[in-house]
């Protein structure tokens, strides 16, 4: 794949960006999710339901209550990394940072694609944002670049093979619903 260096600039600092997002979930706060088998499942799921239930649905209320808690399913580790790198001074100038979901998958993550590229919210489909478009999974604790072959990804320095069945079941899943992506914008 041909890439100009504007291009290759752009998806640096967005792979950057995201690394460094991710890194909140490891260097500064595990976030536990509540929907997947661990010992502290019962009461993972009973907190997440409280502050659900009790707590504004804005980014910053959801981030505040999975950091102070420690739990947090797809949705709050979307609104933490969606808060970081809607913030990210890198990304700003060149860049539409979405929240993300697959109609009939339960599933919300983070779209970095090009500004002018895709400007509105609403359905769309990862195969039809460019190829700098990155995905950044909380969840899953994953990016990667979803239209970029895996030669040219390879080649680039854009390689960031699947390194658990989490990551790659959600990965796996964003291809076979790409079709049924909606859009989040400015949820402030």
């Amino acid at each position: 794949m041909l890439m100009t260096d504007r291009e290759f600039t752009v998806m640096h600092h967005r792979q950057v960006a995201a690394e460094s997002s991710l890194r909140f979930f490891t260097d500064k706060k595990e976030i536990i999710p509540g929907n997947i088998p661990s010992p502290y499942l019962r009461k993972a799921n009973k907190t997440i339901i409280h502050y659900r239930a009790n707590t504004p649905h804005t980014v910053m209320s959801r981030f505040d209550e999975a950091a102070k808690s420690g739990f947090g399913n797809c949705t709050e580790k979307a609104f933490i990394v969606f808060a970081s790198l809607s913030r990210n001074p890198r990304l700003i100038p060149n860049s539409f940072v979405y929240l993300a979901s697959l109609h009939t998958k339960d599933h919300i993550f983070v779209v970095v694609t090009d500004k002018g590229f895709c400007n509105r919210v609403g359905y769309s489909s990862l195969s039809r944002l460019s190829s700098s478009t990155l995905v950044v999974d909380g969840w899953a604790e994953d990016w990667y670049f979803p239209n970029l072959d895996i030669i040219s990804a390879s080649s680039l320095g854009f390689m960031n093979r699947p390194k658990t069945v989490r990551q790659s079941s959600m990965r796996e899943a964003c291809m076979i619903y790409d079709h049924r992506l909606s859009l989040i914008d400015r949820l402030f």
